[in-house]
């Protein structure tokens, strides 16, 4: 049976419209009380009435620098938006450094849209049951694509187009992604017989750009780039157009992310894509499953990538 909120005004020792106007966030509450009530309701199980009809389920987000939110979170913001929509939910944006007022909110679950190492350290504290995407936390429910293997099988790919002077640009910000998508790239060459050169690897961590990068990776001889990570290729497209290189006349490019600018690009990339549309999916679906009362079991859920070749890497074997 449903606890009442009769029930936790008695048990706090306060009256119901006091209990009101701690859960809706009302001033003019003395701290002490406001904790006592609090308390006294997580204790109790209790779930304000006003949400019960309509669901809101929190998305902790993690803005990275100046590029904000970027192409990939904005998209994927929309479309979880979309799909609680269809769940009878809200969504309800919440900065990461933020998680503990989703216990105040009474959250029984909340998303994670992350990127870094530093928000996956701060949300493996977090109470409230998580389901992340694309960014491991300690104690969530993980669902992302195989990193590694992005990397493995952009590297892989164009080994196998003939290529053996082959460079790699990748994302600056630390993270899980990031260090998996590397060691991916790494490891296919080393399966190749293929010597890792670090004059032939740049980011973006100087100036938000790979002009710089590319540039020093064509100097040194590149036949192939592999853009890794999210919005990659877009840039290094660019810097390539910028130095008037040809694609894929004058040097491949693979990417390991199918935007939707991906199929327009002159000429349309290559990409080792990820199944976001799915993971979206899955993840709204168990965390409303979560907030609805199912159990809640943290455990990591892998989905794999797709090559789409759409001639952006030319066979020189």
């Amino acid at each position: 049976m449903a606890v009442s909120i009769q029930q936790v005004a008695d048990e706090a020792g306060v009256s119901i419209a006091t209990v009101s106007r701690i859960l809706n966030g009302k001033p003019y509450v003395r701290k002490d009380v406001q904790d006592k009530v609090l308390s006294t309701a997580h204790r109790l199980n209790y779930t304000p009435k006003a949400r019960a009809g309509t669901m809101r389920i929190p998305l902790l987000i993690e803005s990275y620098g100046r590029k904000g939110l970027g192409i990939y979170g904005s998209i994927m913001i929309a479309q979880i938006t979309e799909l609680l929509a269809e769940s009878s939910c809200h969504l309800e944006l919440v900065q990461i450094e933020n998680h503990e007022s989703l216990k105040e909110q009474f959250a029984k679950a909340a998303l994670v849209l992350s990127y870094s190492s530093r928000a996956a350290e701060i949300l493996s504290k977090c109470e409230t049951p998580l389901v992340s995407i694309n960014n491991p936390v300690e104690g969530a429910l993980n669902i992302y694509s195989d990193h590694f293997r992005d990397g493995y099988m952009s590297a892989e790919l164009l080994v196998k187009a003939g290529h053996r002077r082959i460079g790699a640009c990748i994302s600056h910000i630390d993270g899980w992604g990031r260090n998996d998508r590397l060691n991916g790239f790494k490891t296919a060459l080393d399966d190749h017989g293929v010597p890792f050169d670090s004059l032939l690897y740049g980011d973006d961590v100087n100036d938000l750009s790979f002009l710089a990068p590319v540039t020093g990776i064509i100097r040194h001889g590149a036949t192939a780039l592999a853009a890794l990570g999210h919005e990659v290729g877009l840039h290094v497209a660019h810097s390539l157009f910028m130095l008037g290189k040809r694609v894929p006349e004058d040097i491949s490019l693979v990417s390991t992310e199918n935007q939707f600018f991906s199929q327009f690009a002159v000429p349309p990339q290559t990409s080792v894509a990820q199944p976001v549309s799915e993971m979206a999916e899955l993840a709204v679906r168990e965390a409303v499953a979560i907030a609805a009362g199912n159990k809640f079991k943290g455990r990591d859920i892998i989905f794999d990538n797709t090559v789409i070749n759409r001639g952006s890497v030319r066979n020189i074997a």
